[in-house]
């Protein structure tokens, strides 16, 4: 179970809580820990898993891998959008400027013309 968390661990603390239910039922919660308030909060979303000892024996280790990959896809794909927007927001301001200066330069350029009226 451990090995399956290893990849969250090296971005995360991660907190875990084991509580016995009735029925010799047993909860597993897996707990990411925020990183900084602004974070999204999706990054931070717990996994919780009920079964019994032997069940969770044999399916914990998967779920936690699969929960691992979701929340490292999760997170590259937020900060793929995160740097795309930064690079549109830059592309923009550029264009913005380059046509201010384009609009400053035509107007200084033009020139009255002068014309006379013939009789």
């Amino acid at each position: 179970m451990f090995q399956q968390l290893v990849p969250l661990l090296r971005q995360r603390s991660v907190l875990l809580t084991i509580t016995s239910l009735e029925e010799d039922q047993i909860r597993v919660n897996v707990l990411p820990k925020k990183l900084a308030d602004g974070e999204n909060a999706a990054l931070t979303t717990p996994m919780s898993f009920t079964g019994t000892a032997a069940e969770l024996d044999v399916q914990l280790p998967d779920a936690i891998v699969s929960f691992v990959a979701s929340h490292l896809e999760l997170k590259n794909t937020l900060e793929r959008a995160k740097e795309e927007m930064a690079a549109a927001a830059k592309t923009t301001q550029e264009e913005a400027r380059n046509k201010s200066k384009t609009t400053k330069k035509a107007a200084q350029s033009a020139e009255p013309v002068k014309g006379t009226l013939g009789a």
